[in-house]
């Protein structure tokens, strides 16, 4: 996709560099589940509060003991140490303050240094 947006910019000659601190937020058991599902499976209130919370994530993925999911290769040179400060210790899932640590971090350490030296940044 990143690719078709540069050639429709004609800027084919800007380096991309991925970074899994870009991922959407890891939702743990909801992972998969559209709305009603979610609300049909874990109760309306739950929903709510997992959706309008800011520091608590949602249930843990059963059976998996890492952030990371396991045998996925795009993960496989990363471990626990690697997942945001804030993370909540719950197998695949992540507080909404987890995703904005991790994104913050890749910006704060890589984008916004190009962003300052005027370079082409597209994220």
């Amino acid at each position: 996709h990143v690719h078709a947006v540069l050639e429709t910019l004609d800027a084919c000659w800007v380096p991309v560099r991925k970074s899994w601190k870009l991922n959407e937020q890891l939702y743990g058991k909801l992972t998969g589940l559209n709305k009603l599902a979610t609300v049909m499976k874990f109760g309306r209130r739950k929903v709510q509060l997992w959706r309008r919370s800011y520091k608590l994530a949602p249930p843990p993925v059963e059976g998996q003991e890492t952030y990371f999911p396991p045998g996925d290769a795009r993960y496989a040179h990363l471990t626990d140490a690697d997942a945001p400060a804030t993370w909540c210790g719950g197998a695949g899932t992540e507080s909404l303050l987890d995703t904005q640590t991790r994104v913050w971090d890749l910006f704060t350490s890589s984008i916004s240094a190009d962003v300052a030296a005027n370079a082409s940044v597209l994220v």
